[in-house]
């Protein structure tokens, strides 16, 4: 049973998604404005009703397209902020938002340090271990290329029903 908790320091955010729940474990330690910025989207619903766009063995990307068939960018009125940060890294479960002032968000499945030079973001928590399981299904799920930008699209739309920050309940 998890219930909401807007105050807590290092906050707890579940993603229920069509394919299980995902937890993730945010430090506001590693890039606060970007936590910050996260969290009011989370806050605000703006994950709500999106859907995991990008999947494959090393990644799965989220957040910023609704589902099929219009797939629209996720418009927000809140702008996202993100930090260049030279001390965390693009590891296993490491959990990431878009360095491009976009909600886009990543949770590295596979090290990936090259990552780091091509397509910046801001690392600000790690996947929990009892989420694991479902993130690698998400990320094994079966997909095909739409477009030069969006190549490894679930065949099945994968939901992101709702994001809320949430701390298991007794803590």
């Amino acid at each position: 049973m998890f219930v909401v908790d807007r105050s807590a320091t290092h906050p707890r955010v579940r993603f229920d998604t069509s394919l299980g729940e995902i937890l993730v474990d945010v430090e506001p330690t590693w890039a606060p404005a970007a936590v910050e910025s996260f969290l009011g989207h989370v806050n605000e619903g703006d994950y709500d009703g999106t859907i995991w766009h990008d999947v494959g063995r090393k990644a799965i990307r989220g957040g910023i397209y609704k589902p099929r068939p219009h797939k629209l960018k996720v418009e927000s009125a809140r702008p996202a902020v993100a930090e260049s940060q030279g001390t965390k890294r693009q590891k296993h479960g490491r959990f990431t938002v878009a360095l491009i002032g976009s909600t886009e968000l990543m949770v590295n499945l596979e090290d990936r340090m090259s990552l780091e030079f091509i397509e910046p973001a801001t690392v600000i928590g790690r996947l929990a271990p009892e989420s694991a399981d479902v993130a690698k299904r998400i990320g094994d799920a079966p997909f095909h290329a739409e477009d030069k930008v969006l190549d490894s699209v679930p065949n099945t739309d994968i939901l992101i029903r709702r994001a809320a920050v949430v701390v298991p309940q007794g803590k």
